[in-house]
């Protein structure tokens, strides 16, 4: 569709929405006409009966003016703009405070032997003024921060505006399972925030015992243990029992061991003093944690006695 030559914008035959306006012919003709206001384009403006369109590119054209500051879409996203304006004013007004509200952070680099832990906090800025004219203002973003383990405190700080507090766990003395650790900032309002890492432990060693081979004479039981680390002392120990009752026990420090009964009893086992038949032996490892059930391992060799 054109007029004089002059392409009609689109939408008057897409069907794009727009606000129609009955409007008097202009001239004092008796015909009145249709102004068509467009919801998406506030710079066209058409008027429909007469086929002429206004705007930028018809300015010879122009035989109506456009009613108000722009189109209904325009005034619409304005009174928007200010609803959103006035709402911001709002919430500085009633939360009277600066700086980064309080929050809380916790880190666990691992899940066994030495662990490094850190936490963090930031405490929100408060202005507190008192009653006097003008008013005395000071800032307050004073706060702490709490380390609990489970339920129980294990550390922490305070301080202005952020805190923070690191420490070594040591995976080698916590029970097998998970285990919970916490941070909990506190600003000088009493609000607070929490933030919590979980880490497994499983500490079970792993055991091997060598083959015995041909036994005659002097003979020994030897193997090897894998612990897990025990920053606070020995990894674990090694129990080895004969035909069901105990031949003593070592701790040992480390986390690669090679164990022996020698080395356990301080001599090695004689063949010849043992009833003939089979005998079997038991070797058990248990770590540190104290989790005896988990962390068992057992191998079994047998020899024939002498006489």
């Amino acid at each position: 569709m054109t007029y004089r030559g002059l392409p009609l914008p689109a939408f008057l035959s897409r069907g794009e929405r727009g606000t129609f306006l009955r409007r008097k012919s202009p001239g004092g003709g008796r015909s009145p006409y249709i102004v068509f206001l467009h919801d998406a384009d506030p710079s066209y403006v058409a008027i429909r009966g007469l086929y002429s369109v206004l705007g930028s590119k018809y300015r010879g054209e122009r035989k109506n003016k456009v009613i108000g500051s722009g189109s209904k879409r325009e005034r619409e996203m304005r009174a928007k703009g200010l609803l959103v304006i006035f709402l911001l004013f709002a919430v500085l007004l009633f939360f009277p405070s600066r700086g980064w509200s309080t929050s809380a952070s916790i880190t666990l680099g691992g899940s066994e032997g030495a662990i490094p832990l850190h936490a963090s906090g930031s405490f929100t800025a408060y202005e507190e003024c008192d009653d006097e004219t003008p008013p005395n203002c000071v800032t307050n973003d004073l706060g702490s921060l709490t380390v609990y383990h489970e339920n129980t405190a294990i550390g922490g700080s305070s301080g202005n505006g952020s805190a923070t507090w690191s420490t070594i766990i040591d995976g080698g003395a916590l029970s097998q399972g998970e285990h919970t650790f916490k941070a909990v900032a506190v600003d000088s309002h009493g609000v607070s925030a929490t933030d919590t890492v979980t880490i497994k432990i499983d500490n079970t060693p792993v055991l091997i015992v060598n083959s015995l081979g041909q036994v005659e004479g002097a003979f020994d039981i030897t193997g090897s243990v894998e612990f897990k680390e025990h920053v606070g002392g020995e990894e674990g120990y090694v129990q080895i029992f004969i035909d069901g009752s105990p031949y003593g026990y070592k701790w040992y420090e480390g986390t690669s061991v090679g164990w022996s009964y020698s080395d356990i009893k301080g001599k090695k086992l004689d063949a010849g003093q043992w009833s003939q038949g089979e005998h079997t032996i038991e070797v058990y490892a248990y770590a540190a944690n104290g989790a005896w059930s988990s962390a068992r391992s057992e191998r079994q060799q047998s020899w024939s006695g002498g006489g």
